[in-house]
């Protein structure tokens, strides 16, 4: 009886949509007190008698109907909850984005630039060494 109370208490909470946080907030905490008072009430129902048992499951149908009233309240748009805000972004925090971009793109040249550098670099090193091999084998043909 109180696993089927308990299940029905976690559908109803994931049907549950909340626009607020706070409200959010407040449905865990409510499921959270309600998973405490059912483990609690399974607990003291397997030392105690069968009486105190069929009291902790009137509570726990009492519980039930509170959180459902208030987990009601909570769908039930109010002029704040239902108003819908778009976040935009500051000039200042606009500026510190494009700033931040900026400097990227500068850092990525100036690695594109000396990467750039040491392939021409690297380039001329080669075909030196290349010429340095084509003159000592032209002088070991000739002895």
């Amino acid at each position: 009886m109180v696993s089927k109370k308990k299940k029905m208490v976690e559908e109803v909470g994931k049907e549950v949509v909340m626009p607020e946080v706070e409200v959010k907030q407040q449905g865990i905490e409510a499921m959270a007190l309600i998973e405490v008072v059912i483990s609690s009430v399974e607990a003291t129902t397997h030392m105690g008698s069968a009486q105190p048992m069929l009291e902790g499951l009137g509570d726990i149908d009492k519980l039930l109907e509170n959180v459902s009233l208030t987990l009601q309240q909570c769908q039930t748009p109010t002029k704040t909850s239902s108003t819908i805000t778009t976040l935009k972004p500051t000039q200042e925090q606009l500026q510190v984005n494009i700033d931040g971009t900026i400097s990227n793109l500068q850092a990525a040249q100036e690695k594109r630039n000396q990467a750039t550098s040491q392939e021409a670099e690297h380039e001329q090193r080669v075909s030196r060494l290349h010429a340095h091999q084509l003159d000592l084998q032209a002088k070991a043909s000739e002895l």
